[in-house]
């Protein structure tokens, strides 16, 4: 960026950070929320702290030869945070020889394995998990079982400490709080 001040050009490096958004299907208007706060946060900070986010995610991706998941994983593997969100699906599966169920499970599984490896830029990851409504709690279906069942299994090996959230604005919330650490 340049700034011209009364005839004085002002230069600033501001550095960018690209923010990885997985999820499965179903969350567009959470998944929206998210780039908006970083595209604020870009107009109002990024000047003075210097950082610039950059999302990114399956729904930035482009079509093309070889399985999706491995590109999206690729996006992923150059990416400096993660945030992953669930609700009440697991998504699809994502092909491959692989055993994961669905490729927002491969995306968490890539991750951690991103965060031991001193060579990869990925610094951190964010669970939120948004609770589904009271129906969907009573009767679940095979898709909030998985879900229900990772953060069981998050709950027991404590590989990351996730947040329970209830609505979008407190998904917003919760993100420009975690903007502080991140920046």
């Amino acid at each position: 960026r340049i700034l011209h001040v009364k005839g004085v050009r002002m230069v600033k490096d501001v550095s960018a950070r690209r923010v990885f958004l997985a999820s499965p299907s179903g969350l567009d208007e959470d998944r929206k929320t998210l780039r908006d706060a970083m595209s604020l946060y870009n107009e109002l900070s990024s000047w003075s702290s210097g950082v610039a986010l950059i999302p990114c995610g399956w729904d930035y991706m482009s079509g093309g030869v070889g399985r999706p998941q491995t590109k999206i994983n690729a996006a992923l593997a150059t990416c400096d945070f993660m945030i992953l969100l669930l609700c009440d699906r697991w998504g699809s599966p994502p092909g491959g020889s692989n055993s994961y169920e669905s490729g927002t499970e491969e995306e968490f599984h890539e991750a951690i394995r991103l965060l031991k490896d001193p060579q990869a830029p990925l610094r951190d990851l964010w669970v939120v998990c948004k609770s589904p409504s009271l129906a969907q709690q009573r009767d679940p279906g095979e898709q909030l079982k998985k879900v229900q069942a990772f953060r069981s299994k998050l709950d027991a090996s404590k590989p990351v400490w996730y947040e329970v959230v209830d609505t979008v604005a407190d998904i917003r919330s919760r993100f420009e709080r975690k903007l502080s650490d991140w920046v």
